[in-house]
């Protein structure tokens, strides 16, 4: 059976962030299947999803989930909004995405 994140649209890094197949949410991707990036590579990855998720929820209102369920044999991260669903909803109404559903 096919990877369902190697036949995501590729990037021109060893990472990317795009919008998790599953959930919604976004994940940060590591390019090669199954591999495990190295500690200076994480720290970059880990970064810039910060820095994706201070814009897309505010400031610390996200959580990095390093340990996702989801995906076992690839590696990636989840950004998962954290704590205020009004604040979360409120800043993406402002970035012109509609707010979640199931409220998160």
């Amino acid at each position: 059976m096919e990877c369902q994140l190697c036949v995501l649209p590729a990037g021109d890094s060893a990472w990317r962030i795009v919008d998790c197949p599953g959930c919604g949410l976004p994940l940060l991707l590591w390019s090669a299947h199954g591999t495990e990036p190295s500690r200076a590579q994480r720290r970059e990855m880990r970064d810039a999803l910060r820095q994706h998720g201070n814009v897309l929820y505010g400031r610390g209102n996200y959580l990095i989930d390093r340990f996702p369920a989801e995906f076992p044999d690839h590696f990636h991260w989840h950004c998962r909004p954290n704590l205020n669903p009004q604040l979360v909803e409120e800043r993406a109404l402002a970035h012109g995405r509609p707010p979640a559903q199931d409220g998160s």
